[in-house]
């Protein structure tokens, strides 16, 4: 690519085909996900949401919306499912009582092993459409994108919940 081009960026038309297609590669992954995890009894969000409290970091519900991006509506419906299942459990912060933290349950690492089992097999039936270097290049790439400074906007991206 020529310096000029470089300095310039892609034009228009192609900017906004990466956006459709990462738009589009991300609800396609949460929904085969979905599919791929219904034989756990999860959704997608449900499984991300054990992930968070399967990494052993205290939880509450406000940090489940900003990290998962949903409304704490959706936040509630989740927490509230996953209760049902005894998957996870809700217990009061000593120092504030009004306060609850989210914590996963030995059932509910029992249906997170399995689920990441689903979710292992449906990342490497995805990648396994390119080449290792490809699948290093998109790594990079997104990587940078993800992790990249605040943009000219001030705005950067939420840290993210790794699927």
């Amino acid at each position: 690519m020529a310096k000029g081009r470089a300095s310039r960026g892609l034009p228009e038309g192609e900017r906004e085909r990466i956006l459709a297609y990462l738009r589009l590669g991300y609800w396609r992954m949460l929904g085969e996900l979905d599919r791929q995890l219904h034989e756990s009894g999860l959704t997608a969000r449900q499984f991300l949401l054990l992930r968070m409290l399967g990494e052993g970091n205290p939880v509450n519900a406000r940090d489940v919306g900003v990290r998962l991006g949903v409304t704490p509506a959706n936040v509630s419906g989740l927490v509230d499912r996953l209760e049902r299942k005894r998957y996870l459990k809700r217990a009061r912060v000593d120092e504030d009582r009004r306060k609850v933290r989210l914590e996963i349950t030995s059932e509910g690492r029992k249906a997170l092993k399995r689920a990441r089992l689903e979710r292992d097999e449906l990342v490497r039936g995805v990648l396994a459409r390119l080449s290792l270097r490809e699948q290093r290049a998109l790594l990079r790439a997104l990587e940078k994108m993800v992790v990249a400074p605040k943009g000219p906007a001030g705005q950067g991206l939420p840290e993210p919940v790794r699927p």
